[in-house]
C-alpha cells in the first residue's frame, strides 16, 4: 500500500515537472488550422522595399549608400574561391577548420556585399558578379562547414551528395540565395531564366527536402539529445527558405508548423528565468536568434502568431541586460567571453516587442556606443536590412545604460550585484 502511494505521488510529481518543462508555447497556442489560416501565402509579408521601389532605397543617407556601393565594388570581377578536397579533409587530419572556412567566409562576404550594393544602387552593375556567385553555389556539393559533416551518416571528411545535411552554414548560404531570388528574380530572369531555375532546384535539394523529410538532425530536438543555439538558428534559416521559396500552401503550412514544434523543444529546454547557459557572448546566437525566428514568424503571419507576452520569452530577452556590467563587460561563465559587442538592433527590437523600455533603451545605448549606422551594415542580407530600415528609429530612441542594483536567476543559478545602482562606480 505504501509502495503504491509512493509511486502515485512520484508519478504526479513527474507529470507536474513535465508539464512545466514541455511548455510548447508555439504549438500549444497555435494549432495547424490556425497556422494554415494565418501564414501569408505569398511574399506580401516582406517588410523591405522591392528592388524597383527606387525611391525607398534612395532615402538611405548618402554616406551609407556610398559605403554599400564601395563595399560591393571591392568584389567586382570577383574570383569565386574553389575549395578543394584536401581542404575539407584537413579537419579529419589535424582538426583545423581554418583552411576550409577562410575561403568559404570570403565567398559569403563577397556575395552579401554584391547583393546589398545592387539593392542600394539599382543600376545592374553588380548583377554579373551576383549571377556568377549563384552559379558558383549551384555547382557546389555542400554549402556548410567541414567541421559539421558529422551530421551525415558517412561521418566527417567529404560531403555525401546523396545525403544533404543542414548545418548553420548551409542555412546561411541558402537564406542569402533565397533573398537574392526574392529581390532580383525579374532582373536575373532577363539574363537567362535557367539561372534561377537551377537555384530553386539547389535550395530544394539542399535545404527544403531534407528539412521536410527528416526528423533526426540532433538540433531539431526530436532525438532526446539536448539542443542549443543551433535549434533556433537552423529553424530560422529554414523558415526563411519556406516563406520565400515554397509555393504549395499546404507544404508551406505543414513545415511552418514543423519549425514551431522544433523551436518549442529549444524553449522547453530553457530554464524559466531565461538565463543563457552558454554565457552572454552566446546570447546573440541563442536568445537573439530565437527573436529572429519569432520575428520572422510574426511577420510571415501578419502578426497573428505572437508569443511575446509569454514570461519565458520576455526573460530570455531580459537576460542580456541583466548580465551587463559596463562598457563591453558582461557577467560571463562557461566558455563565454567577458567582453562582447552585442547586436544593438536585435536588442532594441526585442525590447520593443516585449514592451520592456530597459531593454529597448539598452539597444539604443549600444547603438550610440557602437556608432550604429555610421557605416554599412554587413552580414546576412535580411539582417543587414533589418538594421538599415530600423536605423533612424533606433538612433533617435532614448538610450539607457542598464546598471541594475542586482539580479538573481534561481533556475540557472546566476547572481550578481553592484555597490551602487545606476552607477559604474564601486565593485
Amino acid at each position: 500500500m505504501r509502495t503504491g502511494l509512493f509511486f502515485f505521488i512520484f508519478f504526479i510529481c513527474v507529470q507536474l515537472t513535465n508539464a512545466q518543462a514541455y511548455r510548447n508555447l508555439l504549438s500549444g497556442n497555435y494549432p495547424y488550422d490556425t497556422i494554415k489560416k494565418h501564414i501569408v501565402k505569398d511574399q506580401s509579408w516582406v517588410p523591405y522595399p522591392a528592388y524597383k521601389e527606387r525611391g525607398e532605397w534612395e532615402k538611405i543617407p548618402e554616406k551609407l549608400r556610398s559605403d554599400y556601393i564601395k563595399e560591393g565594388e571591392n568584389y567586382l570581377e570577383y574570383n569565386w574561391k574553389y575549395i578543394p578536397v584536401s581542404h575539407y579533409l584537413e579537419f579529419t587530419k589535424s582538426g583545423s577548420r581554418t583552411i576550409m572556412e577562410k575561403p568559404y567566409r570570403e565567398n559569403i562576404q563577397a556575395f552579401e556585399a554584391l547583393v546589398l550594393a545592387e539593392l542600394v544602387e539599382g543600376k545592374g552593375r553588380f548583377l554579373k558578379d551576383i549571377i556568377n556567385g549563384i552559379f558558383y553555389y549551384s555547382e557546389q556539393t555542400y554549402w556548410g562547414n567541414s567541421a559539421h559533416l558529422s551530421l551525415q551518416r558517412a561521418g566527417a571528411g567529404l560531403p555525401d551528395v546523396l545525403e544533404p545535411t543542414i548545418d548553420l552554414g548551409v542555412g546561411k548560404v541558402a537564406v542569402n540565395l533565397a533573398w537574392t531570388h526574392h529581390f532580383l528574380e525579374e532582373e536575373i530572369d532577363r539574363v537567362n531564366p535557367l539561372i534561377l531555375k537551377r537555384l530553386r532546384f539547389e535550395i530544394d535539394k539542399k535545404v527544403l527536402t531534407p528539412y521536410y523529410t527528416r526528423n533526426d538532425f540532433w538540433w531539431m530536438g526530436y532525438t532526446n539529445e539536448s539542443v542549443n543555439n543551433w535549434n533556433p538558428w537552423c529553424n530560422y534559416n529554414a523558415l526563411n527558405c519556406i516563406l520565400l521559396m515554397e509555393k504549395d500552401s499546404i507544404t508551406r503550412s505543414v513545415n511552418v508548423q514543423k519549425s514551431m514544434l522544433s523551436v518549442d523543444e529549444f524553449m522547453n529546454y530553457y530554464k524559466d528565468d531565461g538565463g543563457c547557459e552558454e554565457g552572454p557572448s552566446y546570447w546573440s546566437h541563442a536568445g537573439g536568434k530565437l527573436f529572429d525566428y519569432l520575428e520572422l514568424l510574426y511577420k510571415g503571419s501578419n502578426g497573428k502568431i505572437d508569443i511575446y507576452d509569454q514570461e519565458l520569452v520576455q526573460n530570455i530577452g531580459k537576460y542580456i541586460y541583466r548580465a551587463y556590467i559596463n562598457g563591453e563587460y558582461f557577467v560571463n561563465f562557461a566558455d563565454a567571453s567577458a567582453k562582447l559587442k552585442s547586436r544593438p538592433g536585435t536588442i532594441y527590437r526585442y525590447g520593443k516587442r516585449i514592451n520592456d523600455s530597459i531593454m529597448s533603451g539598452f539597444g539604443a545605448f549600444l547603438a550610440k556606443s557602437q556608432h550604429f549606422g555610421e557605416s554599412a551594415f554587413k552580414g546576412k542580407i535580411e539582417l543587414a536590412l533589418d538594421d538599415l530600415f530600423n536605423m533612424d528609429e533606433i538612433k533617435n530612441a532614448k538610450a539607457t545604460e542598464p546598471l541594475l542594483s542586482d539580479f538573481y536567476l534561481p533556475n540557472t543559478q546566476i547572481m550578481a550585484a553592484r555597490d551602487q545602482e545606476a552607477s559604474r562606480d564601486g565593485l
